[in-house]
């Protein structure tokens, strides 16, 4: 699982440095790993209170992130 997840975070640095180059806030590949553990994380809240993660949520997360 370890390595399907390295292979995970490893094309997504790959599309954020073409994409963004070095204009994040953080390392591309820092990037990746936080954005895997925002989705990890919103995916275990829905299961504890599904209504507190709504679709708005979510996007202003990954808007915050992304500065």
């Amino acid at each position: 699982m370890a390595r399907t997840y390295e292979a995970t975070f490893d094309q997504i640095e790959g599309v954020l440095n073409r994409f963004y180059g070095d204009s994040l806030a953080m390392p591309a590949r820092a990037m990746a790993v936080t954005m895997q553990s925002l989705g990890m994380g919103f995916l275990y809240q829905h299961v504890l209170t599904p209504e507190a993660v709504t679709p708005e949520v979510v996007i202003a997360a990954y808007e915050a992130l992304a500065g």
